[in-house]
């Protein structure tokens, strides 16, 4: 019995310092990539890890972060990708441990092949609960079938409840500083507009400004004139027909759906989802996700500002918030004659 007594306390003081050194690493750590390779290390010494990461839903999508791989992978740190579907959103759905002993044998979630491409044969994710929701999912993987035994998961479970708490308030510290990040940059492309009363001289400073913080190859200011939509500002990277000062016919395009709806557009990739008569054209142009954002002059919206790229989904969230503060702000002021006629008609 004083074997057994010791054994256990043997036991638990390991399961205590491991827990310590778990929650020491997330705590001092300067980024989600360090709290990945650190965790790993740590968790290594006692089950076989090849990769590893931290699964974050946000709306639609889910954020891999925190990835700690030995081997070549899809999936790497910040990728986003549908959360419908995914492995990630079962284990969010049923609160519960989801173990795939070889993925080989069954896929039950598109993103297997990904994994298998990486020569990964098994994976477990741990959800990790805080006040009864699931803030995110622990994702381990190893290149053998049947990596993990009932000990492993019942550990690592035991962890998951140690850790959630420190990783929950990491990713919370992490949004803030997003959101601190979103202020300044707000406020430097605000004094960029307001330098110059002309926005077509202030345009291809406020473009290069406005690049770095949302990706695109193509911006475009357009605005309603009668039944036309007048392409006032141009940037030239990718070459299209409508540059500054074309007319083109309002009616049916995916700026009069954003007039019509008073909110942004956001079109992931114009090849799989073809709904406007420009949508060809735009896509023989090698443009492949869009984002439209209304411009608001008295509660009307006089046009919109329109993001393209040659990459599919790059326009989530995050650029959608930056662009409609702007558009917000934005006035095209050698056109307000014109838009008081369209608002007083």
């Amino acid at each position: 019995m004083n074997l057994k007594k010791i054994s256990c306390c043997d036991i638990l003081k390991k399961m205590l310092e491991l827990i310590k050194k778990l929650n020491s690493a997330i705590v001092s750590s300067k980024n989600f990539s360090e709290i990945g390779n650190t965790v790993t290390d740590i968790v290594s010494n006692r089950i076989h890890v090849d990769w590893m990461s931290i699964c974050i839903p946000e709306g639609d999508f889910l954020k891999v972060k925190a990835v700690s791989s030995k081997i070549p992978s899809y999936f790497k740190d910040d990728k986003e990708v549908p959360l419908k579907g995914t492995a990630t959103e079962h284990v969010i759905k049923t609160k519960a441990v989801l173990y795939e002993e070889d993925l080989l044998k069954e896929q039950k979630f598109y993103t297997a092949k990904y994994h298998i491409a990486s020569g990964i044969r098994s994976m477990l994710r741990i959800p990790l609960i805080i006040e009864g929701e699931v803030f995110a999912v622990w994702v381990l993987a190893s290149r053998n079938p049947c990596a993990y035994s009932k000990d492993d998961i019942e550990l690592l479970k035991s962890i998951s409840q140690q850790i959630s708490t420190p990783l929950k308030v990491y990713i919370l510290y992490e949004k803030l500083k997003e959101q601190n990040d979103l202020i300044n940059s707000i406020h430097s492309l605000t004094q960029v507009v307001f330098s110059e009363i002309d926005i077509n001289k202030v345009f291809h400073r406020f473009s290069k400004e406005l690049k770095k913080f949302i990706p695109f190859e193509r911006l475009a200011i357009t605005i309603i004139e009668g039944e036309y939509l007048k392409y006032m500002a141009v940037t030239e990277d990718i070459d299209a027909e409508r540059k500054e000062g074309t007319l083109i016919p309002l009616k049916d395009t995916a700026s009069y759906w954003v007039i019509e709806n008073k909110k942004s557009l956001i079109r992931s990739d114009l090849i799989k989802e073809k709904r406007f008569p420009l949508d060809e054209k735009k896509i023989k142009e090698g443009i492949r996700s869009s984002m439209y954002v209304p411009l608001f002059y008295k509660g009307r919206v006089f046009g919109t500002m329109n993001f393209s790229s040659r990459l599919p989904a790059l326009y989530k969230e995050r650029e959608k918030q930056i662009a409609e503060i702007l558009s917000a702000r934005y006035e095209y002021p050698q056109h307000k004659n014109e838009i008081n006629k369209q608002i007083l008609s």
